[in-house]
């Protein structure tokens, strides 16, 4: 017993040699399989001066606990009460929780099968930990063929040495294993100091005279007299064993292989062993993985949304930001949650046959060997349900095989090889795609699931996956990345897409079953991690917000039109520009086209060149500022020419109000004035849409038609007023200090109306997530001019800017890890990933700084690199557009949602213009640009 258990919590007993059989039972009725719950390794760990394992509850019905000393004791669930279930698992949580005195507690170990339990916790978060090794001794009873060719070559080597004798462990052994061990800490311990088994080991040693056989034996090997491995495991509970520790000299060679074979070899009772993961090490693994595993078996860990009780700052607090979630916490590092994958050699030497094959379209004996033999080296799951490989080639629809039972992947690939149509995708640059099923699928009602649901009928559309099994015996896959791959958001219309597809007799009498997968994309010569269908984007970085604003910017350049236009809509999905919310304008002959997302365009050229100063884009903007020229009309107002954009038979005044912006930003990036004559004109216009109570007339013209200012509430608009006091306010940069009160006054008569009056009068249009970046960002720009520094503008921003802030999913409290950085109106919805929102944010940010308001500033920053992390998951790179039918329209695209292929210029402008804009402080906040 442990030192820590000295003052053990109330409940909670201390582990005792004696009751090893009533933990066995427990480990039976749960019907576990790590090899952490083997009572050896937990009385291993009990000896320890730092923590002990300790239990709660009846033998048969237990909770372990890891009880961890120094200056601030701490208790964690060593695992989910035995066997598991949602209520006992609170129950040991909130039990740990009163002892740590927050919501700290963590789950270390959790086994594949306790993942359903865990997942029904509230605020509990599992993590994928590691896989191990599960080992059939009766495979050794053979050693002939080619998959144990290495285990031969090691086995003979150690058996051809003189004086070789294996024997089971004494108590008269133990000083020589001790010795060896400190003679291997010496040689190898820096090399395996992740290991950190040397506690483990020794107290083995301690124990094992005092042990049974059937729970603890041991085993060393001598050479010449002289001891130089040992090994000790045992029964795990019925049926299961574990091959606990080892040490073996690393100057005789082969010895670990002829080790661990006889071990194993001799622990014929155990229909299966345990051999623990390969803790990431390369040797460890080449080592395992030539005894050839039965199976792989997937532990995980959990954590809880343990931050969200940390003090937070009380309203109105003047030193930061009145937002709920002060503490950096909340908002760092939202990639530890995600899927975890690093491709190494041995998963690029399995790409590289995998393709050599599918290039060739045939798959030969050979091939289909070194395919499975380079799968069995690969960290690829190597226990699964179900495996399911994907083939796509642009402009080609995609071939999917799939078989269960744990085949070979040689086995799931050769249906690939009957397809007619492999050769056409095989020419051209493929990519291939593995989903593994680790978990059985489990029965569903589609009719009966939804994202709003909760508990069992919640179904999340782009981590579950559908298997319908129709009348006809068909099996039909919908993986959970095909709501990325076929643009589905919603559980509405992925039972739509089922519906187009099979037709709905077909689907109301087929068997359906969801499942969930590990999903991995080939990536150049590696693969990469998927998650809901995305590829993982990892850590934020400056480089890969730079790169996503270069792919946006270069597709920009890449598809505008001669006359200044840009792409306004793409689908990549159905490779059509056919925008959904106008599917009856046809995209060549009558395209629908919004003036104020084509200014969005040029703005987003503008702050590229802001940002880069190439240069590179400044053509790109004069085309569309021309086009934007093309479309003005003259009117006068106080006997002074005045103009406005008229397009699509309206005169929006967000689309003067933007066009200003564009016309005065390009004017003083560049130095040119060629435009200045219609920035005047634009904003002589949009000054005499100023009403004398200061609300803006929001359509000049609608239909053809003019429009009063008495017509003028039935055209209310919410977001033009904000775009043109940025056009103003841009504009004031032009205009000659002493010309300017005039048009201050105009500007604090709109902004009284905005702020003090609209909310009254149109308290409809407000909701409980703010959505008026551009008058928070209009605010930023006026504050360039004292006359226009007014508290109560900047309390409007920094209100608006906090309640953003506290509606945006935390790492602490996102339902899934890729909600983390999304805005929600209520939590539990799907995250509004929003580059528009996110401009708003900044423009606070940008606001702060210039106030010397350094407290708030750091506060939004926390925040802004939260979402832009969350924005990264919408940018179509080069990896992202796996799927695409036209690689060239889709890459550089910005999507709308998560699992969502279309996007317009506007989805791109948002994004592209707030990573832009975000850059220039990137070496403020972060210290440089990696």
């Amino acid at each position: 017993m442990g030192e820590v258990t000295a003052a053990l919590p109330a409940g909670l007993q201390p582990l005792r040699v004696e009751e090893m059989a009533a933990h066995k039972h427990a480990l039976e009725a749960g019907g576990q399989w790590a090899s952490a719950f083997y009572y050896p390794f937990l009385l291993s760990v009990d000896r320890s001066p730092k923590r002990s394992v300790v239990w709660s509850g009846e033998p048969g019905g237990r909770a372990l606990f890891v009880l961890s000393g120094g200056k601030h004791p701490r208790l964690d669930l060593f695992a989910p009460p035995l066997p598991a279930d949602p209520a006992s698992l609170a129950r040991a949580l909130e039990l740990a929780n009163d002892y740590n005195g927050d919501r700290s507690a963590r789950v270390y170990w959790i086994d594949q099968q306790d993942l359903s339990a865990v997942r029904e916790v509230a605020g509990l978060r599992e993590r994928f930990r590691e896989e191990e090794y599960l080992y059939r001794p009766a495979d050794y009873a053979d050693l002939s063929g080619g998959a144990f060719r290495t285990l031969r070559r090691n086995l003979s080597r150690v058996e051809a040495l003189d004086g070789l004798a294996v024997a089971p462990f004494r108590a008269e052994d133990s000083t020589d294993c001790l010795a060896l061990l400190d003679e291997w800490e010496r040689g190898q311990g820096r090399k395996y100091a992740s290991l950190r088994d040397r506690g483990y080991n020794r107290a083995c040693i301690e124990l094992a005279p005092q042990l049974p056989d059937t729970d603890l034996r041991g085993e060393v090997i001598r050479i010449d007299g002289q001891l130089r491995a040992f090994a000790f495991g045992g029964e795990l509970r019925a049926g299961l064993g574990v091959f606990f520790i080892a040490k073996a000299d690393p100057q005789v060679r082969g010895l670990s292989y002829f080790q661990r074979y006889h071990f194993l070899s001799a622990m014929a009772e155990c229909p299966l062993v345990n051999d623990s993961s390969d803790m990431g090490s390369e040797g460890l693994r080449q080592l395992k993985r030539s005894l050839r595993p039965a199976a792989m078996h997937a532990l995980y860990n959990a954590r809880q949304e343990r931050r969200i009780n940390v003090p937070s700052a009380a309203p109105g607090e003047k030193s930061g930001l009145a937002i709920r979630h002060r503490d950096p916490r909340h908002y760092a590092e939202p990639e530890q949650w995600m899927p975890l994958f690093q491709a190494g050699d041995a998963e690029r030497t399995l790409l590289a046959r995998m393709r050599e094959a599918i290039r060739a379209s045939r798959l030969e004996r050979s091939a289909a060997a070194g395919i499975d033999r380079a799968f069995a080296d690969s960290r690829f799951p190597q226990r699964y349900e179900r495996l399911i490989l994907i083939l796509y080639a642009p402009g080609h629809q995609r071939i999917l095989v799939s078989r269960d039972a744990h085949p070979a992947l040689s086995a799931v690939m050769a249906p690939l090889f009957r397809h007619p149509r492999l050769a056409a995708l095989a020419a051209a640059p493929f990519r291939l795609q593995l989903d593994f099923v680790v978990e059985p699928p489990a029965p569903v009602a589609l009719e009966q699931v939804g994202m709003s649901r909760r508990g069992e009928r919640h179904f999340e559309v782009g981590l579950d996956g559908l298997l319908l099994r129709g009348a006809d015996g068909r099996l039909h896959i919908f993986t959970p990345g095909d709501a990325y791959v076929r643009s589905t958001l919603g559980m509405g219309q992925l039972r739509d897409y089922l519906r187009r597809v099979h037709g709905e007799p077909y689907l109301a009498e087929a068997r359906c079953e969801r499942f969930r997968s590990a999903s991995f994309v080939c990536d150049g010569e590696g693969w990469a991690r998927l998650y809901r269908g995305h590829p993982v984007v990892g850590a934020l970085g400056h480089g890969k917000l730079a790169r996503a604003v270069e792919l946006a910017v270069d597709h920009i350049q890449r598809t505008q039109q001669a006359d200044g236009r840009f792409l306004y809509y793409y689908d990549a999905a159905a490779d059509s520009r056919r925008d959904h919310e106008h599917p009856k304008r046809d995209p060549e002959r009558n395209p629908f086209y919004n003036i104020l997302r084509h200014g969005g365009g040029g703005l987003t050229c503008a702050y590229f060149e802001k940002w880069s100063g190439r240069g590179t884009t400044l053509e790109n903007i004069r085309r569309a500022i021309d086009f934007l020229v093309a479309q003005t009309r003259v009117q006068e107002y106080a006997g002074r020419e005045g103009a406005y954009i008229f397009h699509e038979r309206k005169a929006k005044l967000g689309g003067s109000g933007i066009a200003l912006y564009l016309l005065a930003e390009y004017q003083r990036l560049s130095g040119d004035d060629r435009y200045r004559e219609w920035a005047e004109r634009i904003a002589w216009h949009l000054r005499h849409q100023i009403t004398a109570s200061g609300e803006f007339i929001y359509y000049n013209v609608y239909l053809d038609q003019p429009v009063s200012e008495a017509e003028n509430g039935a055209h209310f608009s919410f977001y033009y007023p904000g775009e043109a006091v940025c056009g103003l306010a841009k504009y004031l940069h032009l205009v000659a200090e002493e010309e300017r009160g005039p048009w201050f006054a105009a500007l604090h008569r709109a902004l009284h109306y905005l702020i003090e009056v609209r909310p009254g009068e149109h308290a409809e249009h407000y909701t409980a997530l703010p959505s008026d970046s551009w008058l928070m960002m209009g605010i930023m720009e006026l504050w360039d001019f004292a006359p226009m520094r007014d508290p109560r503008y900047a309390e409007f921003v920094f209100t608006d800017a906090a309640t953003m802030v506290d509606h945006l999913y935390k790492v602490s409290d996102a339902p899934y890890p890729d909600y983390a950085g999304g805005f929600h109106y209520q939590w539990g919805d799907f995250p509004y990933t929003d580059g528009a929102r996110c401009e708003g944010l900044l423009g606070a940010y940008e606001l702060a700084r210039k106030m010397g308001e350094e407290a708030k500033a750091r506060d939004l920053w926390r925040a802004l690199r939260l979402a832009a992390w969350a924005l990264l998951q919408l940018v179509n790179d080069e990896t992202a557009i796996y799927h695409a039918r036209n690689p060239r329209l889709a890459l550089g695209g910005i999507r709308f949602k998560q699992t969502r292929q279309w996007f317009r210029i506007d989805t791109i402008q948002h994004v592209a213009s707030f990573f832009a804009k975000l850059l220039p402080h990137w070496e403020r906040e972060e210290g440089g640009a990696p």
